[in-house]
């Protein structure tokens, strides 16, 4: 269980990556030329090995793999993350918003 500010965590949103094949008007992405970031668990500096931590805190009953800055199908490894949360945790519930 992880607590903020006295608060315990127990939902997290993941945006995973930047891809996305659609060229929506009103994404924000849509508006950058070069984001920085393609991948949030696998970048120049770390790959998703590095955030398992996050994973491995427990207590959290809900992850929200969320498509606000591009679709989560796209991510490289997706199945591969969530298998490993349900490994933890088999309770724990997975949301993927596409």
């Amino acid at each position: 269980m992880y607590k903020f500010s006295n608060r315990v965590i127990e939902n997290l949103h993941l945006g995973v990556t930047w891809k996305c094949m659609l060229a929506c008007p009103e994404c924000a992405r849509t508006q950058l030329s070069n984001p920085k970031i393609k991948d949030l668990f696998v970048d120049e500096y770390y790959n998703w090995e590095y955030y398992k931590h996050v994973f491995d805190m427990g207590g959290i009953k809900e992850y929200l793999i969320c498509g606000n800055w591009g679709d989560p199908i796209y991510y490289k490894y997706l199945i591969e993350m969530c298998r490993y949360i349900k490994a933890k945790n088999p309770s724990t519930a997975i949301t993927i918003h596409t």
